[in-house]
């Protein structure tokens, strides 16, 4: 891990964000129209001249009056040229803001996440207090990796399965799947953590007969709490098991303990939400919730989200499709008859296919949770039906060498490789402004590396290519650079540039950027 780490250059906007939203006491977002989105002012704007209290009796009553300030505030609105030492501030904990976590519940009330990942963010921060370093959420993936892996064993020896503890750890913790899930700066890592001990729990409550004692109340209580805080797709996995294990108990004529089980969930719940009461929007009202969703070729996407399972353990795409149909063929027929198998399979299958319908992007990240529950089907049907020690053995040691050999050929996700020859640029010219052109006002935020370098820097959409024209920091005829974020033609967007600013030539630097010259 520490290997790859290293070897880690750039940065997703979405990783970008993760910093932001839990060190910054403006915003979530690196504004490029000031300090704070133009909600966050219109809110101050009205609370400091009326109250907190008589601002929300206004705006229960009539909400339009709110929203006329601001689009009256929005007219206004221009970007403006942004610091090194505000980019520097939006991904760092400031003297002022340490352990101030009302400040990343509120930023993320206004995103689409639940806080809990953003408070861990925030607390480690502390410790590297001023500096942005991408060993900030690196520690804080390292640790659920870990607690995953002894998750994976201790739920392996549970169902008597000693034989396959190293192998699985091995299999699994090698893979690019594992490896990727600790790279990715959000909070995958922990949801994957959460959903395995969710399994682990259920299984331990079906071990013992369903005799829910305190101890495993409180652990079913606290998993749940906390992986619902964590990220919305827990609630997903947790909620297919939940039925299944209901289903069981029912089966069984547990009814005692199937109240029990059902209502310690319903309580849950509403603690969840007395907590993070946005929640609510989040899940059903915003534009990554339920509501969102839209007619699309479920097909296709399950297919590109196979394709990531057979990266994630480095199969080629015909052994990855074979292996999966004699997987799912012979683990169902093997726990035909063995409740604990359904365990294992349903929810993964059902979990999968919920996320191939309803995430917002075909990623690896919104898989991850389900990567270990792979690898322990996989190993379990091998010792299952292969009987003769050597030869299942030498399968084992097989399938984890594919992994290693993954890693070799493959590398990784979220790398960015070549980034740091963009970093380097930026310190060789650090005494030069920087003017960004890009599509929207958020994917910006994955160069703020580049920001944080640079004298100060406009940041623009395609849209906003004439306000250069205004710019008196082009008076003074000093070089500039130019980085181009977009999929229009850049051949016209470097005439259009120049034309504003003045400038009559430039210089290509790397790919996308530019020296712009007098």
């Amino acid at each position: 891990m520490i290997i790859f780490i290293n070897k880690k250059e750039g940065w997703h906007e979405d990783e970008i964000f993760s910093y932001g939203s839990s060190n910054y006491k403006y915003d979530n977002l690196f504004q490029v129209y000031g300090k704070e989105d133009i909600v966050n002012e219109t809110l101050k704007l009205e609370i400091s001249e009326k109250g907190i209290w008589e601002t929300i009796k206004e705006y229960i009553k009539d909400k339009e009056i709110f929203w006329d300030k601001y689009r009256e505030i929005e007219n206004t609105k221009t970007p403006i040229w942004k610091t090194k030492e505000e980019a520097i501030d939006y991904v760092t904990i400031q003297k002022e803001d340490v352990l101030n976590y009302m400040m990343v519940y509120y930023n993320q009330s206004r995103d689409v996440h639940p806080p809990l990942f953003y408070f861990l963010v925030h607390f480690v921060s502390t410790i590297y207090f001023g500096t942005f370093t991408k060993y900030i959420i690196f520690v804080i993936n390292l640790a659920f990796f870990i607690g995953t892996l002894y998750i994976i064993l201790k739920m392996l020896s549970l169902i008597d399965k000693q034989k396959l503890q190293i192998p699985t750890i091995l299999f699994y913790g090698l893979s690019i799947g594992a490896i990727s899930s600790v790279i990715f700066q959000r909070m995958y890592m922990m949801l994957t953590f959460f959903v395995i001990n969710y399994l682990y729990i259920n299984i331990k409550i079906y071990k013992s007969n369903y005799k829910l004692d305190k101890s495993m109340k409180r652990q079913l209580i606290t998993n749940i709490l906390l992986g619902f805080l964590t990220q919305y797709y827990f609630c997903f996995y947790a909620l297919i098991l939940f039925i299944i294990q209901n289903v069981f108990m029912i089966k069984q004529k547990r009814i005692d303990e199937l109240k029990s089980y059902i209502f310690l969930h319903v309580k849950v719940a509403i603690i969840g939400i007395i907590i993070f009461p946005a929640s609510i929007y989040h899940i059903f009202f915003s534009y990554r919730g339920i509501g969102s969703i839209n007619d699309i070729n479920i097909l296709e996407r399950l297919n590109a989200y196979l394709q990531y399972i057979f990266n994630s353990f480095s199969f080629y795409d015909i052994v990855g499709y074979i292996l999966i149909l004699i997987i799912i063929v012979l683990y169902m027929y093997k726990f035909s008859k063995n409740y604990i198998g359904y365990f294992f399979l349903i929810p993964a299958l059902i979990y999968f296919i919920i996320i191939s319908k309803i995430s917002p992007y075909i990623e690896i990240r919104y898989i991850m949770p389900i990567l270990p529950i792979i690898a322990i089907i996989i190993f379990q049907t091998i010792e299952d039906y292969i009987k003769n020690q050597k030869i299942q053995k030498l399968i084992l040691v097989v399938f984890i060498l594919i992994q290693v050999m993954g890693l070799i050929i493959n590398k990784p996700y979220y790398l960015y490789k070549g980034y740091k020859e963009y970093v380097q640029l930026a310190k060789q010219n650090e005494e030069l402004k920087l003017v960004y052109v890009g599509s929207n006002e958020f994917n910006h935020i994955k160069y703020i590396k580049e920001y944080m370098i640079y004298e100060k820097s406009l940041i623009i959409n395609e849209e906003q290519l004439p306000i250069l024209k205004e710019q008196v920091e082009f008076t003074d005829k000093q070089d500039f650079i130019l980085r181009l974020d977009t999929n229009k033609d850049k051949g016209n967007i470097i005439n259009e540039v120049l034309q504003y600013t003045g400038y009559s030539r430039y210089e290509e630097l790397l790919e996308n950027m530019y020296k712009i010259k007098y």
